[in-house]
């Protein structure tokens, strides 16, 4: 959003439904810099007049909404603009297709109604919006196929992602096992299921007994908090704690390859950081970010909850050590594609084709590589 405002010099407004969310603030998340757009919170109390008034004063725009039910409010909105016949779009990551998908599920039965009534929800949706779209911005390949699948109309979609600069800041401590002949991997995100935390640890342990070359040694380091027990780790495994806030790309600098190993990650932002710094990333089939990966040969992607098929990549991995190399130089190929900037003017391309419907549609900046 920023980005898109420098591009445009006008007016943008960005309206949240909660000013931050309690688990995002205790990983250590700072509140947004809204200094370069308008931003507010939309009110608990009188939040309809409020939101509709808004809509209204910005009518000839578009109104672009940030998931259909990341505030059910926003949903009711969007009902709004097609009744009053407003432009309005959606960007929105995939629902979970596992019952392990977020993350406040502590009940074993919870997650499992979710599961089966997940797409029951979505096609009702899809009944009253999907063909109301001025534009549809699916994050990921996997949110394309369940919104086309539930009725959104194919005409208006366009596959988006994240986008966040890079840092150029340098790593304020050095590893230890940078001074060593050593291969090192690098895991960062929350130690839950969700995120295979347990399907990376029994892979680990078990590629332990196929790697033949005494000669390799490899490291890996797992970067967030959660429930791990330290005495349990495998060889060669160390729990670091969480990086602070911003910092993770200089932490990611330092390491070989990023391992993300989730059942269920809408796109996975800790990819864009590891490729911005020229560290290929290793990810499930599972992740939406996947997508920047292929895109340039820039790491691998394994089956999802698949402890053999991660076991086959650290030995392949172990077995030439050049194949990392060929998939940094892919990572370094990408960094100027997942730049805001590169995101803002694919972004207004898309709007301007749906405008016009006219020609082929802009394609995402990461697959013209």
């Amino acid at each position: 959003m920023q980005a898109l405002r420098q591009i445009l010099q006008e007016d943008l407004t960005v309206v949240a439904g909660v000013s931050s969310l309690g688990e995002r603030k205790a990983q250590g998340w700072n509140e947004i810099d809204s200094s370069f757009f308008d931003f507010c919170i939309l009110p608990k109390t009188g939040w309809w007049k409020f939101a509709t008034n808004l809509i209204k004063e910005t009518s000839e725009g578009v109104h672009l909404f940030g998931g259909i039910f990341a505030d059910k409010r926003f949903f009711l909105l969007m009902l709004y603009c097609k009744i009053k016949g407003i432009k309005f779009a959606l960007m929105s990551e995939p629902y979970a297709e596992t019952a392990v998908g977020y993350f406040r599920d502590h009940s074993p039965f919870f997650p499992k109604i979710k599961l089966y009534l997940r797409p029951l929800i979505y096609r009702l949706a899809g009944f009253f919006l999907g063909r109301e779209l001025f534009a549809f911005f699916p994050i990921s390949e996997m949110a394309s196929t369940q919104f086309r699948r539930n009725g959104f109309r194919s005409a208006a979609i366009y596959p988006f992602g994240y986008f966040v600069p890079k840092s150029s800041s340098l790593p304020s401590t050095s590893l230890v096992a940078a001074s060593l002949s050593v291969t090192r991997i690098i895991f960062v995100g929350n130690l839950i299921r969700r995120k295979g935390i347990h399907i990376l640890l029994d892979a680990w342990r078990e590629c332990q007994h196929h790697i033949n070359n005494p000669k390799v040694q490899m490291m890996l380091d797992i970067y967030g908090t959660g429930e791990i027990d330290e005495r349990d780790l495998p060889l060669n495994a160390y729990v670091r704690g969480p990086i602070p806030f911003g910092h993770a790309q200089s932490v990611m600098a330092q390491y070989d390859a990023l391992i993300l190993p989730s059942l269920h990650d809408g796109w996975g932002v800790v990819v864009n950081e590891a490729l911005l710094q020229g560290v290929p990333a290793l990810v499930s089939d599972r992740v939406g970010a996947q997508a920047l990966v292929k895109a340039a040969n820039a790491g691998a992607v394994f089956k999802a909850d698949s402890v053999t098929a991660l076991v086959e990549l650290f030995v392949r991995i172990a077995d030439d050590p050049l194949q990392l190399k060929d998939w940094a130089n892919g990572a370094r190929k990408l960094a100027d594609s997942l730049e805001p900037s590169a995101g803002a003017d694919y972004l207004l391309a898309c709007l301007e084709h749906a405008d016009r419907g006219l020609g082929t549609a802009p394609t995402p900046p990461w697959t013209r590589v």
